[in-house]
């Protein structure tokens, strides 16, 4: 994850986190690994009108961000998530650490990874995100 996250520096992409989480328990998280303030934004999903599955938090990053789902791209790992990635509009990835495969394809996830080391992962940066 923190190769990942230097990379994602290293080439000055925005991010968000979205979560169905209650504020206090991301923001605690995120503090947790040092990691609140590296997020351009935080979107909570009961602080929107619709919470995921619906796409409506996803698509509120991406305003906030100022941009759009064909350059967006969602690393979910619970089938509400991807559903909302996917309906959205933005590459959704499926990261296998706690659903079967299944559970997120058939949410839509057009890549499934099982950590943040694998190449299929890196292949759809450089292609999907060149900044």
């Amino acid at each position: 994850l923190i190769e990942l996250m230097e990379w994602i520096d290293e080439k000055g992409l925005k991010k968000a986190a979205v979560t169905n989480a209650p504020r206090d328990n991301a923001e605690m998280m995120l503090k947790s690994i040092g990691r609140l303030e590296w997020f351009d934004c935080l979107i909570i999903g009961d602080e929107c009108e619709r919470a995921k599955p619906d796409p409506l938090p996803y698509q509120l990053a991406m305003e906030k961000l100022g941009l759009e789902p064909s350059g967006s791209m969602v690393i979910e790992d619970s089938p509400s998530g991807a559903r909302a990635g996917v309906a959205a509009g933005a590459l959704t990835v499926g990261i296998l650490t706690s659903q079967p495969a299944e559970a997120l394809t058939a949410q839509g996830c057009k890549l499934l990874i099982h950590d943040y080391f694998d190449e299929q992962l890196w292949t759809a940066l450089d292609k999907d995100l060149k900044r």
